[in-house]
């Protein structure tokens, strides 16, 4: 039987304590209007990779930990806690780092519904971040694999740094516990381009929203485009597009097929119950960085991301080509123009009138389905080594999946897209079976 056993809990301070002048590191707006849960991930690494390093289990224990102190000189403001919603007091209290030992094999653990079990039990059942912003699980498997869990506070990064974090821990590993190298040190100037606000509430997200999905069975899969898969989906929205000025990325092509697809899901449903077909919303995450003027660099560190959304009324056939069209044009309204409406307070005032809106007029509740879409396509998360190898599989944890949200990352091999989805179980038996999906994609559970 499959046991994962505690071995020691700690916590991991920077190796160099946090100068006095860094020792109160702002929140952007951006920042406070995330709400204070956790976003999760793990990596896996095959069986045997615990044999590459000479001195085996407890060396990687030693390795991990003097490499993850001295990244954190460079990520400071993790081994602090968020006061007020509106600083992070950088006090060294450290991060979180457990160690465990796992009976089976790695592969047994790579299933979305037993995953969560390699990650620390009283941070993820209930995923609000109340004190540590970054906690760590170690987890060594007898089959010789190793698999590193994280759980990151959501208020204080967005995917993008939580990966940056993660790679400069590694390549401060691969060197031997040393100061991650220049070109992976974080820079801190989200808070220069989003001023915080006082008397923000810890989240904005009104009770009529978070309340979405609670006391309905939630499961997550994982659906799989390979490269030939996705250049044929990519070719066949190109045949039927008119649209010869834009190249057809990755992105938005898979995009289109899970919308498509969802939109088909919904209209089964709604017919089995008869019932009207529900407007169809998708809510896109969108970096800001290179969106600015002037750019800002890959490593800047906070929530530099915002959400274009794009609708339809789902009363007529939607094609790829035309979904396609609506995702781009409700991306392109994210320009640097938006965001210096963002940076100025405008972000805010819209985010008021619309927690405003639903909690008196609570439009959630008409006849509208939302889906969240987020990417980390060509993130290097598969170049993550510590010293042993590349990663056999990246996942995020779903301990506690949200209705309706898919993550797209890059395949191992890089060529094709991975989608993690978290649906009803209802939904997701219809959605698994969905032939538009499966002309293009496999399930992987």
């Amino acid at each position: 039987m499959n046991k994962v056993e505690l071995l020691s809990k700690e916590f991991v301070k920077p190796s160099t304590p946090t100068p006095q002048h860094l020792r109160t590191y702002n929140l952007s707006l951006l920042d406070q209007l995330t709400p204070p849960v956790y976003i999760q991930g793990i990596v896996f690494y095959p069986s045997g990779s615990i044999s590459k390093i000479h001195g085996g289990e407890e060396k990687i224990f030693e390795l991990l930990k003097k490499s993850l102190s001295e990244t954190l000189t460079c990520y400071y403001p993790f081994a602090g806690r968020i006061k007020d919603n509106i600083i992070v007091d950088c006090s060294d209290e450290g991060v979180e780092y457990y160690e465990a030992k796992v009976n089976g094999n790695v592969s047994d653990y790579m299933s979305s519904n037993v995953l969560y079990q390699l990650f620390p039990s009283d941070v993820v059942n209930d995923n609000m971040v109340t004190g540590s912003l970054l906690v760590i699980q170690v987890n060594m498997f007898d089959c010789g694999g190793i698999a590193i869990s994280g759980c990151v506070s959501h208020k204080l990064a967005d995917g993008l740094s939580v990966a940056a974090l993660v790679n400069a821990w590694a390549a401060s590993a691969l060197g031997g516990g040393g100061v991650p190298v220049e070109s992976l040190r974080p820079t801190f100037d989200s808070a220069s381009h989003f001023p915080p606000k006082e008397n923000i509430p810890n989240s904005m997200i009104p009770e009529s929203v978070q309340s979405i999905g609670l006391g309905l069975k939630i499961v997550s899969k994982r659906f799989v485009i390979d490269g030939f898969k996705l250049s044929v989906l990519r070719s066949k929205i190109t045949d039927m597009s008119s649209d010869n000025e834009h190249h057809l990325t990755a992105v938005e092509a898979v995009t289109a097929l899970l919308w498509k697809s969802v939109m088909e899901v919904s209209k089964s449903r709604s017919k089995t119950l008869a019932k009207p077909t529900p407007i169809s919303v998708v809510n896109l995450g969108v970096n800001l960085r290179k969106r600015m003027e002037p750019p800002l660099p890959s490593v800047s560190f906070g929530n530099i991301v915002t959400v274009a959304t794009a609708t339809s009324l789902n009363d007529s056939e939607n094609e790829l080509d035309g979904l396609v069209g609506q995702v781009r044009e409700s991306i392109s309204k994210i320009n640097n123009e938006y965001i210096q409406y963002m940076g100025s307070g405008g972000f805010l005032k819209s985010i008021l009138a619309f927690a405003n809106l639903n909690e008196n007029g609570n439009p959630m509740a008409q006849n509208v389905e939302v889906y969240w879409i987020s990417s980390v396509c060509k993130v290097p998360l598969y170049e993550i080594d510590f010293g042993w190898g590349k990663p056999e599989l990246v996942s995020s944890g779903a301990s506690q999946p949200y209705q309706n949200v898919f993550l797209l990352m890059d395949t191992k091999c890089g060529n094709g897209v991975e989608v993690q989805v978290n649906m009803t179980v209802e939904d997701m038996a219809l959605f698994e079976t969905n032939q538009g999906l499966l002309e293009f994609a496999t399930v992987h559970n």
